[in-house]
């Protein structure tokens, strides 16, 4: 027994270094597996043993920093370190066992990183509006490595799952509640959305929304041009951000003033300047369009997306079998539907959806505005959904991707309300609705269901928001009304 007691006492004095030894020993165990079984043993795209095992070596070293991350930001007991080790080992290797899928964007992405390769930053027009200002310097990197490009935009999607979900913790256990931290994390990690649009689609969204999540930590925490400068660069990764601008600026707790406006602007003219000397200025000025958000949908007003615009079939009507309701209008039948929703409609029903995107904009910044003073900082978090959900909702052209940040933000909004955990089954729900036919062509329901499921989820945020301003306004019309007694 004396003996065990002090084993016991051992690894309690060298707790930390023991946790830090575990993880370096389950990443090598797990290099030496990989290596001659599992999926990484059967990378498709590479052509030498030698060349797979250095490339088995790469891909599996960020699970190290991750669990020596975990292990020093905080002093873990060995019950919880157990868990977070076994949780994070888990998630990582999770996103391992589709390194080797590949989908039709992936043929864009190649060209892209063939013609950076070629041409350096020269080539960067080809795909500028596309990946936006930070994706185009990401592949300008990759472009530089000698391995295949496909791992190596999924090892970064990788990194920023995991730094996203880190962020998300931190955020949650300082403005949310301390012991939900870990929750918040594993959701980020397990949710289907996060892994398969990373490690399975090799996109970058949650680069976009790990730069919003730090810039409103910064806003909470009251430093603005941090704030500012994290949120120009969040934009600079994805123009999604745009769908949190408002709250942003006009939240009454710490909300940004003109210098921190001028720093963001100067943040971002910064970050086009080596883009503008190499390429051009006009390529530039592509990568931080807002046009980027329907640089997937052209000729759409939607496409694969939950939004108002479900009900309108698209121009090239690729997937035609979801506007079957059409065959019960008197007149139009389905061979028919190209004929009657003609490009000059489609171009009118665009820009009216563009008109009534910036009206509910400008109508959500004068409320802001003009209940500033009755706002409790609880309403925080219902405000901040209703941005990220009603906006690409009303704008036309949006992809499913462009709700990835609505349904991330939802994963808060369950987090800070816990009777409204529905809210975000809905709002992830529908995301993920809209994912299916975007990867497999083929659809599990009608967008229309999905387009629903994010109505009452809005509906439910806009009765959450009336409820929290209630107190507020109710004091600020007995205050009025006892001064014009007086």
């Amino acid at each position: 027994m004396q003996a065990i007691r002090n084993v016991m006492s051992f690894c309690e004095r060298r707790r930390r270094a023991l946790q830090l030894l575990l993880a370096l020993a389950t990443t090598a165990g797990l290099m030496a597996f990989s290596a001659f079984a599992g999926p990484l043993a059967n990378l498709s795209f590479v052509e030498t043993w030698e060349m797979r095992r250095v490339l088995i070596v790469v891909l599996l070293t960020p699970l190290a920093a991750v669990l020596g991350y975990a292990i020093l930001s905080r002093d873990l007991k060995w019950l919880e370190f157990l868990f977070v080790y076994f949780a994070l080992t888990c998630a990582y290797v999770l996103r391992t066992t589709v390194f080797n899928q590949v989908t039709p964007d992936h043929t864009a992405q190649r060209l892209f990183v063939e013609a950076l390769a070629q041409d350096g930053l020269g080539a960067a027009s080809q795909g500028a509006g596309r990946y936006g200002l930070l994706g185009v310097y990401g592949y300008a990197l990759i472009s530089r490595i000698p391995f295949r490009e496909l791992y190596m935009i999924k090892l970064a999607s990788i990194v920023f799952d995991f730094a996203l979900a880190f962020a998300a913790r931190a955020l949650v256990e300082r403005f949310v509640d301390r012991r939900r931290g870990t929750l918040a994390m594993l959701a980020v990690l397990y949710c289907p959305l996060t892994w398969l649009t990373g490690a399975y689609w090799a996109q970058w969204d949650a680069l976009c929304a790990l730069l919003c999540v730090l810039s409103l930590y910064a806003l909470l925490s009251r430093r603005r041009t941090l704030c500012a400068v994290l949120f120009a660069l969040a934009y600079a990764a994805g123009a999604e951000a745009l769908f949190c601008l408002p709250l942003l600026l006009l939240w009454p707790h710490g909300g940004l003033r003109l210098r921190a406006l001028a720093e963001a602007l100067l943040t971002l003219l910064l970050c086009a300047l080596p883009l503008a000397l190499t390429a051009s200025p006009e390529t530039a000025l592509a990568a931080l369009s807002p046009a980027r958000l329907f640089a997937f949908s052209q000729d759409q007003l939607a496409y694969c997306a939950p939004s108002l615009y479900q009900f309108v079939p698209a121009a090239s009507m690729s997937y035609r079998e979801q506007f079957g309701y059409l065959e019960f209008v008197p007149g139009v039948y389905t061979g028919e539907m190209n004929k009657w929703f003609t490009q000059e409609t489609l171009d009118r029903l665009q820009a009216a959806g563009v008109w009534a995107a910036g009206v509910a904009l400008g109508a959500g910044a004068w409320l802001a505005w003009r209940l500033h003073r009755h706002v409790p900082r609880s309403a925080l978090w219902q405000a901040l959904l209703l941005c990220a959900l009603a906006v690409p909702m009303l704008l036309p052209g949006m992809s499913a991707r462009s709700f990835f940040l609505p349904a991330f933000v939802s994963m808060f909004y369950a987090l800070r309300h816990e009777r409204r955990i529905r809210v975000c089954v809905l709002v992830a729900g529908a995301t993920m609705l809209g994912y299916v036919p975007a990867l497999t062509g083929q659809y599990v329901l009608p967008m229309t269901a999905a387009m629903a499921m994010n109505l009452l989820a809005a509906v439910q945020a806009v009765c959450d928001l009336r409820a929290s301003l209630a107190p507020g306004l109710r004091a600020s019309g007995a205050g009025a009304h006892a001064r014009q007694r007086i």
